[in-house]
This record gives C-alpha cells, sequence and structure tokens, in this order.
C-alpha cells in the first residue's frame, strides 16, 4: 500500500498548508496542490468583463425620421409615415391632430411594419383651411422623444374650395306598407367632398322620440344606401320617418324633419301600396283580356242553326 499526500495552500487567506492522506494504489504518489486565490478572484474578473462590456454597447438613441407633409387635398384622408429607430423596444408612437382653430387634439395610434409606422388622418379633418399635427415616440426604457409639438405643431394646407353645400338626397318615399312585412328604405346620397353618414330617424305615429338606423352603402365614396325597418315596428300603427345626410365638412341634408316626418300608412295584412291588386294597370289588363275573351265567343256563334243553350252569368 503507498500513501498519496494532498496539500491545499491558501495564502492570500493566511491560511497553512491543509494535509490530508489518501490511501491509493500500488506505485503512485501524488502530491497535489491548489491555490485557492486563484478561484475567488477569476468570478470577479468575468464580473467586470460583462460590466465593461455592456456600458459599452449601450442602446442607441430613439430617432424619427419622416417626410413631412405640408399639403393636402381637400376631402381626402392623409397618411402619416414615418421611421422610428432605438437600441431598445420602440413602443407605440402616437400622432397628434386637430383643425387649423380647434383648441383640442385627437390622437391616433400609429400602425406598425418593422421600423415604418403609419396614421391616417380622416377625411373629415380635410375640410377647412388647414391641419396641425406632431408625432411623439417613447421606447421601453422611457425615452420620449417627439416631431413638433402641441405649442409649435407641423401644418398641413387644405387645397381647393370649401365645400358648403349639403348632401344631395335622392328618394322615392315608401308611402303605405303591410303589418307584417319589413319596411325596406332606400335613397342614393351625392356630395363632392364625400359622405360621412347617412341615418334614418323612425318612430310609431305620434310617440315622443324617434329610433335612429345608419343606412349601409356599397362602401362607395357616394351611392346607395339602404336601411330596413323590422315588422314588429308596425304592428302598432302608422310609422313616421326621415332622412339626414352628412357630408364630410358637416353640411346636412334631409328628406323631411323632425317636425314634418313623412308617413308611413300600415295596413292589416302582408299587402302594401307595392302590391299588384293596387296597381291601376292591373285592372286595365284584366277588363281588356275579358273584352277580347267576350268578343271571341260572340264573333264564334253564328252559322249554325242547332240547339242552341241558354244559360245565365252571374258577376259577384
Amino acid at each position: 500500500m503507498i500513501t498519496a499526500t494532498l496539500s491545499l495552500h491558501v495564502p492570500e487567506c493566511g491560511l497553512n498548508e491543509i494535509g490530508g492522506t489518501i490511501n491509493m494504489s500500488s506505485f503512485l504518489k501524488i502530491t497535489l496542490i491548489f491555490t485557492i486565490s486563484t478561484f475567488l478572484i477569476f468570478p470577479f474578473h468575468i464580473f467586470n468583463s460583462m460590466v465593461v462590456k455592456a456600458w459599452a454597447e449601450e442602446p442607441g438613441p430613439l430617432i424619427i425620421n419622416f417626410k413631412p407633409i405640408t399639403r393636402a387635398e381637400r376631402g381626402k384622408a392623409i397618411e402619416i409615415v414615418a421611421e422610428i429607430e432605438s437600441g431598445n423596444v420602440v413602443m407605440t408612437p402616437e400622432l397628434y391632430y386637430r383643425k387649423q382653430g380647434e383648441t383640442r387634439y385627437n390622437k391616433i395610434r400609429m400602425e406598425r411594419d418593422k421600423d415604418r409606422f403609419t396614421a391616417v388622418i380622416p377625411q373629415s379633418a380635410a375640410d377647412g383651411e388647414g391641419i396641425e399635427y406632431y408625432i411623439i415616440a417613447e421606447d421601453s426604457s422611457n425615452n420620449q422623444v417627439s416631431e413638433g409639438s402641441p405649442e409649435r405643431p407641423y401644418f398641413i394646407a387644405i387645397a381647393g374650395e370649401a365645400d358648403e353645400e349639403p348632401p344631395k338626397i335622392k328618394f322615392t318615399p315608401v308611402r303605405e306598407a303591410g303589418k307584417v312585412n319589413d319596411i325596406v328604405l332606400k335613397a342614393n346620397v351625392e356630395d363632392k367632398s364625400g359622405i360621412k353618414d347617412v341615418q334614418l330617424y323612425y318612430r310609431q305615429k305620434d310617440k315622443p322620440s324617434y329610433n335612429i338606423i345608419r343606412m349601409e352603402n356599397s362602401g362607395k365614396l357616394d351611392g346607395d344606401y339602404q336601411a330596413v325597418i323590422p315588422s314588429k315596428e308596425n304592428n302598432a300603427g302608422d310609422i313616421e320617418y326621415y332622412i339626414e345626410a352628412t357630408d364630410t365638412s358637416e353640411n346636412t341634408g334631409t328628406k323631411g324633419t323632425a317636425d314634418y316626418p313623412l308617413i308611413i300608412n300600415v295596413v292589416s295584412g302582408g299587402d302594401s301600396g307595392d302590391s299588384i291588386f293596387k296597381k291601376w294597370w292591373f285592372y286595365t289588363i284584366l277588363v281588356a283580356v275579358g273584352g277580347g275573351a267576350a268578343a271571341a265567343l260572340s264573333s264564334g256563334g253564328g252559322g249554325s242553326q242547332g240547339s242552341q243553350t241558354k244559360g245565365s252569368v252571374v258577376v259577384e
């Protein structure tokens, strides 16, 4: 049996060698000396290098790059585009805008596509002399930067003649409807600056307040609009209604008014004013067909001396 000696030397700590005896297999004698100071100092070297590296790689500044819009067409939506860079994560930037002369800004969250951010100022804002706007961006380290400010915003001049005319409503009034039928109302609305909204106001006759339905269009700037009054509203009697259209310049046009509405007479059953049985031409055709049949029978009755059949026709 051969004895091996294990010694540990810790000079920085002021300790003496620490000896130990390990029994090992024959013909081997190993003396091991470990310096603990190396293991105590090494982790601090790693930590210090990490701190220096992090300091050297400090994130870059938050920057907004964009080309200001200075002129736009009246009644058209305006797209604002900005590229925003930062060493940190860019939070959702915001666009603030208002019509010239207004005191309060409206806020829009800008949509992101990589480093590119977009916001659209609606066409309803492009109907005055101009628009004021600015952009604010912030990153995940709470750094904040802006292009423009509430006191010194960017300015967009609106080109084109101001629209002071109300929308034109082309509409054939519905005069009569059945109790069990939905009432479909259609109108064509046009305006040179664009349509903002078309609404149908209706109520049961002599009721104090109107119900409101937004009339839907086909998605075009100007075009056909439609709304449906459900049949359950017809059970209590006649319906009063009017249509109101507003353009992007806040001009309003109507067919009928709240004080002088149009009236739909509600009749029993499913027949309405559009029923074929209430069309004058239906009875004209009926009389013509009946007269033609009678004439044909009359002309075919002569030329025979055979027996004749007598009878009578009763019209109830």
